[in-house]
């Protein structure tokens, strides 16, 4: 976008090129950031279900002012050249019909995730395999999980939704695996060694540049977790440093019932030989709330057989300044060997979360047990 956006600077200025961008984010407000950042003034389109059916991008269409696609790969030079220099004549056939919803497109883009999810379900039961209702029933299951999370009545009661969307996209990806939307999703939000590239480590630097600027900082509804930070790595790293148990005496009390805890696992499922994402999200239930002051939560795992990680200790995720947390998470990289029989095989561990009891306002630190199938196929 930069180089457009500086390449079409005049054409612009004089109303003779109007840029309009189209982007397939989830989250479409880290996209706000960027152009702020950038001092990039163009019209945004949000196409989060991907409705428009793109398979890569990023693509570059030319539009004329009958509204008319001329060429869907130019160059800067043919824009400011021959696209601005033709007459382009009015088109003699009929107008376009404008883009019609199916019922679980029209629900989502009205923000009834439920209903969308509902309808979904109801369109897969006849055609498992159609790729972009698979493709929406994930956004419509993160869309949920994302909603529900950020409200301050944040129960847990779509904590699932999580691990729904990652399956979901997983599933479109079967059914149309060359599709660059379907896959980077799935990838933004999987192991370090699927990553083309790390997908929003720019936002720090983004935040700064505007607030040594004076400018105001877009607020993100969704803060990018680990895997969405993350650097990409070609090899799968097994150093391990100050990977100590952190309560192998058993000296911190159990308690089952203060917090809830949800695996994640993404892509599902997980290939022999491949790597995954593992994700712990803690949540403390009604009567206690996360200790926002105290370290934070750590997880210890232990892994099955031909399943390796870079550390069995893992800190949780930093959490924004400005928030009181609701929930942490917790992010593994994990590898299954190429020896490990597919079926089904269990990571355990626990986790030492610090909360704090909203009646008598007492602090103290909780072990939590963990425990997660990970489902393990065949090579493709």
């Amino acid at each position: 976008m930069p180089v457009w956006h500086e390449r079409t600077a005049e054409a612009r200025e004089r109303g003779d090129l109007v840029v309009v961008g189209l982007i397939q984010e989830q989250h479409p407000d880290r996209c706000r950031l960027f152009l702020d950042w950038q001092n990039i003034d163009w019209p945004i389109l949000v196409d989060s279900l991907n409705r428009s059916g793109v398979s890569a991008v990023p693509l570059v269409w030319a539009i004329d002012e009958h509204g008319v696609l001329r060429h869907t790969r130019p160059t800067p030079e043919w824009v400011l050249g021959t696209f601005l220099e033709t007459a382009w004549s009015a088109p003699q056939g009929p107008s376009v019909e404008p883009l019609s919803c199916n019922e679980a497109e029209k629900h989502y883009l009205e923000g009834r995730y439920t209903e969308s999810i509902e309808a979904a379900t109801k369109h897969l039961a006849e055609a498992a395999t159609d790729a972009s209702m698979l493709f929406l029933l994930g956004c419509a299951h993160r869309a949920r999980y994302d909603a529900h999370r950020t409200t301050p009545t944040h129960s847990g009661m779509h904590d699932s939704d999580f691990q729904a969307a990652i399956d979901a996209w997983s599933r479109a990806i079967e059914a149309a695996p060359s599709n660059y939307i379907y896959r980077r999703r799935i990838q933004q939000y999987g192991p370090r060694l699927d990553k083309p590239y790390p997908f929003y480590d720019w936002i720090a630097e983004a935040r700064d540049a505007l607030r040594k600027r004076g400018a105001d900082v877009p607020r993100l509804v969704v803060e990018p977790e680990g895997s969405e930070l993350a650097t990409p790595v070609r090899t799968h790293d097994l150093a391990e440093t100050d990977d100590r148990e952190p309560d192998a005496k058993h000296a911190i009390a159990i308690d089952e019932l203060a917090i809830a805890v949800h695996g994640v696992v993404a892509p599902n499922p997980v290939r022999v030989g491949s790597s995954f994402r593992l994700y712990w999200k803690l949540r403390a239930n009604e009567g206690v709330k996360l200790d926002a002051e105290a370290d934070a939560p750590v997880a210890w795992i232990e892994l099955p057989n031909g399943f390796t990680a870079t550390r069995k200790k893992r800190m949780a995720n930093p959490v924004a300044p400005t928030r009181t947390p609701v929930e942490r998470t917790i992010e593994y990289e994990v590898h299954v060997d190429a020896a490990v029989e597919p079926g089904s095989h269990t990571i355990r561990g626990y986790a030492l979360v610090p909360i704090c009891d909203d009646a008598t306002g007492t602090c103290k630190l909780v072990r939590r047990s963990l425990s997660r199938e990970i489902v393990v196929r065949a090579p493709k």
